[in-house]
């Protein structure tokens, strides 16, 4: 067995022992250890049973260490410091910290919350990089390839991966569906019922065949949600153009007659004075949150909770815009 003499040992024998050593009498470490004098006495009697030495000698300058006592205080004032901060914790300095973080972010994520996030990283830790990957679940998290995922609530309830129910997440902000359309549209006047929308021909996101991307939240366009309202119905969309991303969308829509059915703040992002915002049919006026997800092997540590601390700041200054 590894470590015996520490099993034996009650190790706060040897706090006693430091502050025996910086007062060099009983009386004053008896009283910074809030102890009566005997029982102060008592502990140096099982410190030399412990480190197997008289340790301090009598003096006509009261007590004095030996050798062993000054060997053994000085390893111990190298080693307290780190039990210290294995008990604390590591504190963890932004400004002084060099490290790499890795995200992963639907583009709507993306779009409304990195570049203020990477303000925020520029200017309180200069030696930390960003690394920003496509979403494609979450089993980046348990592999811990990714220190956080930024997502929609129904991504989260739609993935179909192991240990979802194991992972923490936290809301950051509320959105809502809207169509972007161009300026002068057919369908802009008046209200757009669900039976005017499937009319409509559409412009719709498609991550491709990856059987890991199907489904997923591309350009804010949640197309699980779509769908769970439309099937139950016996009612698809008329998507004439499907694309891989999304940064094209503002200008496809507003050259053609297809609609975007995207999500506000990304609409917002994309709209010009050539395209508009519509609500959309009241069958698909449902919120959906941005979030933050992350293993919760990583509840504690300081350096994701930084980072998921600075994330909820950026979610509240992008709440306000």
């Amino acid at each position: 067995m590894r470590y015996q003499h520490i099993q034996r040992a009650n190790l706060n024998l040897l706090v006693s022992f430091q502050v025996l050593m910086e007062e060099r009498s009983i009386t004053r470490a008896a009283r910074r250890m809030f102890l009566s004098q005997p029982a102060m006495s008592r502990v140096v009697d099982r410190l030399q049973e412990l480190l197997k030495d008289e340790l301090f000698v009598r003096t006509a300058k009261g007590y004095e260490p030996t050798d062993r006592a000054l060997n053994a205080y000085a390893e111990l004032e190298a080693v307290f410091p780190k039990i210290e901060a294995v008990l604390q914790g590591t504190q963890f300095d932004p400004a002084k910290t060099r490290a790499v973080f890795k995200i992963d972010a639907n583009d709507s994520s993306a779009i409304v919350l990195i570049p203020r996030l990477m303000k925020l990283v520029m200017r309180d830790a200069p030696e930390i990089c960003l690394e920003v990957q496509p979403r494609t679940g979450f089993s980046r998290l348990e592999t811990n390839d990714a220190d956080l995922v930024l997502a929609n609530h129904l991504e989260l309830a739609l993935w179909t991966g192991r240990g979802v129910e194991a992972l923490s997440s936290e809301i950051l902000l509320e959105d809502e569906l809207v169509c972007l359309m161009r300026a002068g549209h057919p369908l802009s006047n008046g209200n757009l019922t669900l039976k005017r929308y499937l009319k409509a021909q559409h412009v719709a996101i498609s991550p491709g065949s990856d059987s890991l991307r199907i489904g997923l939240s591309f350009s804010g366009e949640p197309q699980r949600l779509i769908a769970h309202v439309l099937n139950p119905l016996g009612k698809h969309r008329d998507v004439r153009l499907s694309l891989p991303y999304g940064l094209a969308i503002g200008r496809i829509v507003e050259k053609t007659d297809l609609i975007a059915t995207i999500v506000r703040r990304i609409a917002e992002h994309l709209r010009n004075s050539k395209t508009l915002i519509v609500p959309p049919p009241a069958e698909l006026r449902a919120s959906l949150n941005y979030i933050q997800v992350w293993h919760p092997r990583n509840d504690s540590n300081p350096t994701h909770k930084w980072l998921r601390t600075i994330m909820r700041n950026v979610a509240a200054e992008a709440s306000q815009s």
